[in-house]
C-alpha cells in the first residue's frame, strides 16, 4: 500500500525541514510579532477517510534536514502493521494537520521544538511548523496575525550552528511559525483512548505542559525529548522507539528497553515517556 496522499496539500515537497541539532532559544527577540489584516482564514481539519486505524507523520523538519529513508521506513512500518499513513512534510506541514492530531491512532511529529519559560506568553515547549511569516500570511491570511498578536502563535528562527544570536543575524533569519502548547489546547479534540504521540524534537518534554494537553485529552502516551537533541541521534531513536512500540511493548517501558539510547551523548538530551 502506498503513502496516503491528500487531496489539497501535496504529497512531497522538497523545499523544506528544520534541524534539531542546533540550538533554538526562545527570547523576546525571536518571537517577532506582526499585527496585519483583520480578516482570517482558520485552520481546516483534516478527516481521515478510513475506518481502520490512521497514522501520521508530520515532518516541518524536513525543509532544511530532510530524511527521507527515516520516513519511507516509518510508513512502511506502520502500514505494515495495520496503519494507514498520511505524511505532511515541509512546507506542506502546516496548521490543518496540527489542529487534526486528535484525528489519528498513532502520531509522529519530526520537528523543531522550542521552549519558552517567559510568563508574558504561553509557558511551556512550541513546535515549529513548516511555514514561515510570508507562506502562512498566504494560506491563512489575518488569521496569524490575530494569533500572533494573542500570543497563541509565535515566530521563531532556526540559528546557524555556532551563532551567537543578534539583531543583524535575527533580521535576516527565515521566521518560522511555532504553535504554542495553548494553541493545541484550544484546538484539539478529544483523542482515541490508545493515541501515542512521539514528539521527536529538542526541549519537547522540558516540562509537563505540552505532554499534558494531549494526556488530558485522552492520548495514552506522549514521548518527547528533554533539552537538545541532535538530529541524526533524534531519527535514530525515533526509529527504534517505533519499531518497540509496534512490536507491542508498553511505552512505559521503553526508557529500560532502550537503555543508553535514551540519551544524546553529544549534547546530553534526555527521551522522556509521559503515560496517562
Amino acid at each position: 500500500m502506498g503513502k496516503k496522499k491528500d487531496s489539497t496539500r501535496p504529497r512531497f515537497s522538497k523545499s523544506l525541514v528544520g534541524a534539531i541539532v542546533m540550538v533554538v532559544v526562545v527570547l523576546a527577540a525571536v518571537f517577532l510579532l506582526y499585527s496585519g489584516r483583520t480578516e482570517g482564514t482558520p485552520p481546516q481539519p483534516i478527516v481521515p477517510l478510513e475506518e481502520n486505524k490512521t497514522a501520521l507523520i508530520y515532518d516541518s523538519l524536513y525543509r532544511e534536514y530532510p530524511n527521507e529513508t527515516l520516513i519511507n521506513e516509518l510508513v512502511s512500518l506502520l502500514e505494515s502493521n495495520g496503519y494507514q499513513v498520511y505524511v505532511y512534510q515541509g512546507i506542506n506541514a502546516t496548521l490543518d494537520p496540527l489542529v487534526s492530531l486528535n484525528k489519528f491512532d498513532f502520531i509522529v511529529i519530526r520537528a523543531h521544538g522550542a521552549y519558552n519559560d517567559d510568563p508574558e506568553r504561553p509557558l511551556g515547549s512550541y513546535i515549529y511548523t513548516g511555514l514561515r511569516y510570508e507562506e502562512a500570511k498566504a494560506l491563512y491570511n489575518g488569521y496569524i496575525d490575530e494569533n500572533l498578536k494573542n500570543g497563541l502563535l509565535a515566530l521563531a528562527v532556526i540559528p546557524p550552528p555556532g551563532v551567537e544570536l543578534n539583531e543583524t543575524i535575527l533580521e535576516t533569519l527565515p521566521k518560522y511559525i511555532a504553535v504554542s502548547p495553548e494553541y493545541l489546547e484550544q484546538h484539539l479534540g478529544n483523542f482515541k483512548n490508545d493515541t501515542i504521540v512521539i514528539a521527536a524534537g529538542c526541549y519537547t518534554s522540558n516540562d509537563s505542559i505540552l505532554a499534558d494537553v494531549f494526556l488530558d485529552k485522552g492520548a495514552k502516551a506522549f514521548i518527547g525529548w528533554k533539552g537538545e537533541i541532535t538530529q541524526n541521534y533524534m531519527d535514530q531513536v525515533t526509529l527504534e522507539v517505533v519499531k518497540l512500540l509496534l512490536e507491542g511493548h508498553e511505552p512505559g517501558d521503553l526508557p529500560v528497553l532502550l537503555g543508553d539510547l535514551v540519551q544524546d551523548p553529544l549534547v546530553n538530551g534526555t527521551l522522556v515517556v509521559k503515560t496517562r
